[in-house]
């Protein structure tokens, strides 16, 4: 079992996104709204406002969204799909997308997932 973390900077990408888990057979994801490191800092330490102008990377508003996937070979198909919807992740602008082995997991037992 793995963990799928999606990090998505563009949010005008979600639903798409969400279209190419679902139809992948991926489901029962979380989609978590995110601030990028760099607005919290430039918005809370002015001395790094100054810093990320210059670099040109202010950041922004994230999505993350968090999967349960069963096998890894779902992996590459779904970076495959996702890029033919427009979500290419090889492009930094888009968004990071990486997964993590799952070493322990408590399934409950009444059936029911939250």
């Amino acid at each position: 079992m793995q963990i799928l973390l999606i990090i998505l900077y563009r949010e005008d990408l979600l639903d798409e996104v969400l279209t190419a888990l679902v139809e992948m057979e991926i489901t029962g994801a979380s989609v978590l709204d995110g601030t990028s490191m760099e607005r919290v800092l430039s918005e809370h330490v002015p001395i790094f406002a100054g810093l990320w102008d210059a670099l040109g990377s202010g950041g922004g508003q994230t999505r993350t969204i968090v999967a349960q996937i069963e096998n890894r070979s779902l992996f590459e198909p779904l970076i495959r799909l996702l890029k033919e919807a427009g979500a290419d992740f090889m492009d930094p602008k888009i968004g990071k997308v990486f997964t993590l082995p799952v070493d322990q997991y408590i399934e409950p037992d009444d059936g029911v997932n939250p």
